[in-house]
């Protein structure tokens, strides 16, 4: 019986290359199949480092957004708090100018002038009073405290107001301590009003004046929420534009992957039918 045709290391040859192509088109087809290049950093090849560098990026610009976003949330509290003391100043203003002469009302009206005062100036944000600066489990103000002799005898905050710190290292109040001259002037007013020590017409001047410091608070506050609302943007906009770079980086080209697919395929095809040929040669047929 003649034999086969010794096609062995063709065969072993014609078998890598076809083994070889059947993996690239497995990669292919499952970058096809999950639209990216890898299912492991290692697949990503040099991109690897840039994948990770980037989406620490990214994670670092969300935590920004983030604490940005709620100190943001808290001068916006503090400034509408403010607001309503503004209020109640040109109640009171209102009032001076109508009750000038009688002390009793004033006096009466002062009363309830403070309590309201009390009540805004204890105002909380979450479970953080906003007026208590950086003693945030505080009570900020307790108006049965208050002492002619000690302006801030009625203050239980702490010493500093409240602050964010930019990454440049810019620090933003994000609101203001109940000890803020404007306010203790104001309570020192309401004071004396209560107790028929302070004149209406000095009571006018210094509500006058103490509106006018909230005013310049409040536009501080605003300036500070605008910068903090421009942090938080442009934090979102780096992890938007990061997240979108390492998608780029991570995805596979569809309409590559396809073509790929295909030449690989065709390669394969071929490997298989070289090896078919291969293993069928016979001697008979060379002698024919």
């Amino acid at each position: 019986m003649i034999g086969r045709v010794s096609t062995f290391s063709q065969t072993l040859y014609v078998l890598d290359r076809s083994l070889t192509s059947q993996a690239r088109l497995a990669d292919v087809q499952a970058q096809t199949a999950s639209g990216l290049k890898s299912d492991t950093f290692g697949g990503y090849g040099a991109a690897t480092s840039a994948i990770t560098r980037h989406e620490g990026e990214i994670a670092a610009a969300d935590v920004e957004s983030a604490s940005a976003t709620s100190a943001l949330n808290v001068v916006e509290q503090a400034y509408s708090a403010l607001g309503s003391i503004s209020d109640l100043t040109e109640t009171i203003l209102s009032s001076l100018a109508t009750y000038g002469e009688d002390s009793a009302t004033l006096a009466s009206l002062a009363e309830g002038w403070l309590d309201d005062l009390e009540s805004l100036l204890n105002t909380k944000y979450g479970d953080q009073a906003l007026f208590a600066g950086d003693a945030l489990d505080a009570q900020a103000v307790d108006m049965d405290a208050w002492d002619a002799t000690d302006v801030d005898a009625y203050y239980s905050g702490g010493g500093s107001a409240r602050a964010y710190t930019t990454s440049d290292g810019q620090v933003l109040s994000l609101s203001v301590t109940a000890a803020d001259p404007a306010l203790s002037g104001l309570i020192d007013t309401l004071k004396g009003l209560a107790a028929g020590t302070t004149s209406s017409a000095d009571a006018l001047d210094a509500v006058q004046a103490a509106a006018s410091d909230i005013g310049v608070l409040r536009a501080a506050l605003s300036s500070n929420g605008s910068r903090l609302e421009r942090i938080a943007e442009q934090a979102t906009a780096r992890s938007d534009s990061l997240t979108t770079l390492v998608s780029t980086l991570k995805e596979t080209d569809l309409a590559e992957a396809a073509i790929l697919a295909t030449q690989y395929e065709t390669l394969l095809q071929t490997s298989y039918s070289t090896l078919n040929i291969l293993i069928s040669v016979k001697l008979s047929d060379y002698l024919r």
